[in-house]
């Protein structure tokens, strides 16, 4: 925090100054970008950006804590008495935009004694344009779409997703599955099936993968056939979960936002389907539609199946309830042998 004689001889110098008609941009949002230390976990920097709405950057930093109210009225004195290289000569504006509208009220009353309006603004055009400049010299990577990019995808729908990938992620199913425990998913009911592989009994990837047709999932299993061919042949969907820099940076900032629930560091829940080029994409809103029902029976069918496992009389296929967030529903749930789905006739 700035102590409050540094802020004020700062608030002194730019009394003193002249005053132009420019508008100043400025706030200090996360960056789209990650720091790897050699010493302590990776994190997303807060990056500090003045621009003009002329389009000229006056400031820019960034730092590993979030600023508080006194860190960016000294970020914003300090850039009027010395703006940054090519920025021009120290000046005062005549307004300055904030996206923040709780910062507006904190620093508005000092920005007054200088004759600034500090307004608040949704969006700042020029700040972003800027920031996606600045953001690009740190990472190669394009960006990943958030699955609220996802045409028809809402906030609700992502929420009931993430709480039950955690519910998931805590029951972890891969102590008692593994690749050679199939599961066969009917939902709706009387909808075709998909193929459904608890991911985790190695110890590596730990999710669920979905195969939309028996022959993925045979072609899954073939020793003779290379991954490249593989990714090209079939598609999956898939749910893993991974540290927070294996997630798209909008859903990063919908979690803060949204406040959706991650169990740990290495449980943020990854949602995608594959590509032929071995990549993943966001899922469809069907896809996702699909795996809330399907997460929800295999949820409310665990407990059961840790009391009493599968013997020879059981049922080929269990009806189950399912709850989403558009109501109850059912689900058909069947555990077959692997060998028969892998060399049944079709």
């Amino acid at each position: 925090m700035a102590a409050k004689s540094q802020v004020k001889s700062l608030l002194t110098k730019a009394k003193c100054l002249r005053q132009t008609d420019e508008i100043w941009e400025f706030a200090s949002p996360l960056g789209r970008f990650w720091i790897t230390p050699k010493r302590g976990a990776a994190y997303r920097p807060y990056l500090f950006l003045v621009v003009s709405t002329a389009g000229q950057a006056l400031f820019s930093k960034n730092q590993q804590q979030c600023p508080d109210a006194d860190q960016m009225l000294e970020t914003l004195l300090r850039t009027m008495i010395r703006p940054g290289l090519m920025a021009g000569r120290p000046r005062r504006p005549q307004v300055v935009y904030l996206a923040n509208a709780e910062m507006v009220s904190a620093l508005a009353p000092t920005l007054a004694e200088l004759e600034i309006r500090c307004e608040h603004r949704a969006s700042l055009p020029t700040l972003g344009r800027t920031r996606q400049f600045l953001e690009r010299g740190f990472t190669d990577r394009d960006p990943i779409p958030g699955l609220l990019s996802v045409t028809g995808v809402t906030p609700p729908l992502v929420q009931h997703l993430y709480e039950l990938a955690a519910e998931y992620y805590k029951a972890a199913p891969w102590q008692w599955l593994g690749d050679h425990d199939p599961m066969v998913i009917a939902y709706p009911p009387k909808s075709d099936p998909r193929y459904g592989i608890v991911m985790g009994s190695g110890g590596e990837i730990f999710g669920l993968s979905v195969y939309d047709h028996v022959e993925g999932l045979r072609l899954t299993f073939r020793q003779d056939l290379p991954q490249w061919e593989l990714m090209q042949r079939a598609s999956w969907l898939v749910l893993f979960f991974e540290e927070p820099m294996a997630m798209s940076f909008d859903d990063l900032d919908a979690i803060l936002q949204y406040d959706w629930p991650v169990v740990n560091e290495q449980a943020y829940p990854v949602f995608g389907r594959t590509t032929p080029d071995g990549q993943l994409k966001p899922p469809s809103l069907k896809d996702l539609l699909w795996l809330e029902g399907a997460l929800s029976g295999i949820l409310g069918y665990l407990p059961q199946f840790l009391q009493e496992g599968f013997g020879d009389d059981d049922p080929d296929h269990l009806m189950l309830p399912v709850k989403t967030i558009s109501g109850k529903a059912k689900m058909q749930l069947g555990m077959p042998e692997l060998d028969d789905l892998l060399f049944a006739d079709d």
